[in-house]
């Protein structure tokens, strides 16, 4: 999928592993929230663990608003999604990972 934006912004790829793509199907998820959440998360950060970017947004799923946590490896102008979940205790999530040192967080 690409994802076409004009203006400022950068033409980007995205592609899935097989494992997030099994996740989207599980979860009968659709590609355009993993996209929005890309685009413009509420939060973002770095897993010096995995060496991936993690964003962070709210959207809209089955008429309700849910967190969702995108996993994705940037190259460039490709983004390789690795996971998705979705997470209802988000803030304690990253007040966890921040405080183990695992996320850091990215200024956009």
């Amino acid at each position: 999928m690409r994802m076409k934006v004009y203006g400022c912004r950068v033409v980007v790829k995205i592609t899935l592993t097989r494992h997030a793509r099994a996740k989207l199907r599980e979860r009968a998820s659709p590609l355009d929230m993993v996209r929005r959440v890309v685009e413009a998360p509420t939060h973002r950060f770095y897993d010096v663990i995995s060496g991936a970017e993690v964003s962070i947004g709210e959207v809209e799923f089955h008429g309700r608003r849910i967190v969702l946590a995108v996993v994705f490896i940037r190259r460039g102008k490709r983004i390789r999604v690795v996971t998705t979940y979705p997470c209802k205790r988000m803030l304690e999530e990253i007040k966890r990972k921040k405080k183990l040192g695992r996320w850091i967080e990215l200024v956009s």
